[in-house]
């Protein structure tokens, strides 16, 4: 027998024996609820546990407790079919193999069970019929055995050939982090809360931290069963009951899942593959609401899909996206089985290739070749398609990794590879290194120098503007800050833009020209003005340029010493000043006071500027004032 783990689920029509069927294989009743037993039907799962590596469950197959079926053949390595022999095929039988069908669980056993019921010539007929039934949908190889669960016929040949099945089963690996559908629930006396289900990848220990899905709730492993046998480890493959702390009963349902902390995002939309069953025979449109069986949840959702069809039809491919009505935890690859609502019939069935997905529009974006990376690319194709589709948003491998739910050593090796390839780049932030597609920055830098060299040539930023003023004007609310740098430093670096160490301007030869020829003739203006400077607003207008953009070169000239402000209320030429302060010696060396009529005779200018350049030389101490006098100051 298999060392690892094996999964059979059984499958089959109401009253066509597959708990019976257990318990001659194993001894095991699987009915645990008092009403299962009250009513002779299975409504929840059962569970028998065979051969210390083997788990049998006993999937309900009334109608109404689909849901349950989907809970435990998503898990299952190996399928039991029971069908009656007095009955035949029925209309769960039929759907119930759509849903192997689904799940793409192809190994398994087709058993006529109650052979004891019928003739011989009656079970030919049958076995003839179920024959056909397996071939016609594609489960040529499935072996069919005749038994009763009630006299032991055929019994012993059926459990040598699980046997033998399960030992041509393939290995189980997985690279994934920890994972578990929760299929139960409880509170067991002197425990507290306990969950079980099957453990979907990776391995658990004894005082692991885990977090309960869609709700994110922190919890502790505190201990371990299999097979009701205590362990202090469990791995893939594995039935088993976990007990947890710090948590109640009540905050546990079927349907949870339990993971490590941050390594899966609970989910609102998915997109996902899906084939619509033969047995779907009423029109559904657009948007209208279904029934979607993740792992061991139910939950509404609105389905669209990206083909031309204006109605699902019967047997056709598709490709889906899903709104759920709330958040649920899935994976891309997971099983997933939709249910028309009313009436709950099977619709289609297929697997997740993504969730929380980007918006795509069915009539604009090319869809099929973004589901062919989704279904067929490496998990590399699959990270730039990501990133590709989020434009200017900036992904840690972390946050990477758990939207595809992989380990983030595995997304960190692929991401620092593309990052050297300079297909992505790469951003230190908060200790955190984050990625950002290289063409989408290159769109971004093409973006903002267009706006700025814009600007220039209407004349409403021929400076340039600074970091908030390109955040503010230019870029989206939702783009970081940090990313924005980045963009402007790329943009510098390859001389497409310049930068002064505050302002960010057009870099091109032409603009170079214009600014320094603006500049010349602003200098040339407030020298031969002398004294009687311009007024800022109509000397934009002369220079056709806007009053902020004279200001922010007016800005430049006074940081190279060509001018100078005085007070803050206008600005002279510093050869003009200097001539100023030549002028105050030779008075002061004539005599120890100086009026302001001897100041307005040598400036020929007004009170309006005479004023404020006396206050500004009292200030910086070329004069002191006393009442309308000036006397030599210390500077001077």
């Amino acid at each position: 027998m298999h060392k690892q783990h094996t999964i059979i689920g059984m499958a089959g029509h109401i009253d066509h024996g597959k708990t019976a069927l257990i318990r001659a294989l194993t001894g095991i009743e699987t009915d645990q609820l008092p009403q299962e037993k009250e009513r002779g039907i299975t409504i929840d799962l059962g569970f028998a546990y065979w051969k210390d590596t083997v788990t049998i469950i006993d999937v309900p197959g009334h109608d109404k407790f689909i849901r349950n079926m989907a809970a435990g053949v998503s898990m299952v390595d190996l399928f039991i079919l029971v069908i009656a022999a007095d009955d035949g095929i029925m209309p769960q039988t039929r759907e119930h193999l759509e849903i192997l069908k689904f799940f793409n669980v192809r190994r398994g056993i087709a058993v006529l069970n109650k052979i004891d019921l019928v003739e011989p010539d009656w079970l030919d007929l049958v076995q003839d019929e179920v024959q056909g039934f397996l071939h016609t949908n594609g489960f040529e190889d499935v072996p069919l055995l005749a038994v009763s669960s009630v006299n032991g016929s055929g019994i012993e040949k059926l459990r040598q050939t699980i046997i033998e099945m399960i030992e041509t089963l393939p290995e189980k690996k997985s690279t994934r982090p920890f994972r578990l559908n929760i299929d139960r629930s409880f509170s067991a006396k002197g425990f507290g809360a306990v969950v079980t289900g099957t453990v979907l990848s990776s391995d658990l220990a004894i005082e692991s931290r885990l977090q309960v899905l869609p709700e994110k709730i922190e919890t502790k492993v505190r201990g371990l069963e299999v097979h009701q046998k205590e362990t202090s480890h469990i791995v893939t493959g594995q039935r088993a009951a976990i007990n947890l702390s710090g948590i109640n009963k009540q905050q546990l349902h079927r349907g949870q899942v339990l993971v490590k902390p941050g390594t899966l995002e609970s989910c609102t939309e998915l997109f996902a593959v899906v084939k619509t069953t033969a047995l779907f025979k009423f029109k559904m449109k657009r948007l209208a609401e279904i029934r979607v069986h993740l792992g061991a949840a139910e939950i509404k959702g609105k389905i669209n899909w990206f083909e031309e069809d204006s109605y699902l039809e019967a047997e056709k491919n598709y490709h889906i996206h899903l709104k759920l009505s709330e958040p649920c935890a899935a994976a891309p690859g997971d099983a997933i089985l939709l249910r028309s609502y009313s009436p709950a019939v099977t619709t289609a069935g297929g697997g997740v290739l993504q969730i929380n997905p980007p918006k795509l529009k069915r009539k604009h974006d090319d869809w099929q070749t973004y589901f062919g990376v989704l279904k067929e690319g490496s998990l590399s194709d699959k990270i730039k398609l990501l990133l590709k589709h989020s434009e200017y948003g900036i992904w840690s491998a972390k946050r990477i990794a758990a939207l595809f739910f992989e380990e983030t050593g595995k997304v960190e090796q692929i991401l620092n590879k593309l990052a050297k390839q300079k297909i992505l780049a790469s951003l230190d932030l908060a200790k955190t290194k984050k990625y950002l597609l290289v063409t989408n920055a290159e769109k971004m830098v093409e973006m903002i120098v267009r706006k700025i060299e814009q600007a220039a040539a209407d004349g409403e930023a021929l400076k340039g503007y600074n970091f908030q003023e390109i955040q503010n004007l230019f870029v989206a609310e939702t783009i970081s800050e940090q990313v924005v740098k980045y963009v402007l430093q790329k943009a510098v670096n390859s001389g497409r833009l310049f930068y002064d160490g505050l302002l960010y301007m057009p870099s091109s030869v032409q603009h170079k020209e214009k600014m320094l020829e603006l500049k010349e003739k602003i200098e040339r203006h407030y020298k031969e003005q002398r004294f009687a400077p311009p007024d800022i607003v109509q000397f934009a207008v002369e220079l056709e340029i806007s009053k902020n953009e004279l200001n922010g070169l007016i800005q430049d000239l006074i940081r190279a010493n060509s001018l100078l402000s005085i007070g803050g209320v206008y600005y002279l030429h510093t050869t003009v000043f200097t001539e100023f302060l030549v002028f105050l010696k030779a008075q002061f060396e004539k005599q120890k006071e100086l009026d302001i009529a001897e100041v307005r005779r040598f400036t020929g200018s007004s009170r309006k500027y005479i004023i404020p350049l006396l206050e500004y030389s009292d200030r910086e101490g070329y004069t002191a004032r006393e009442g309308d006098l000036r006397f030599r100051g210390n500077k001077l």
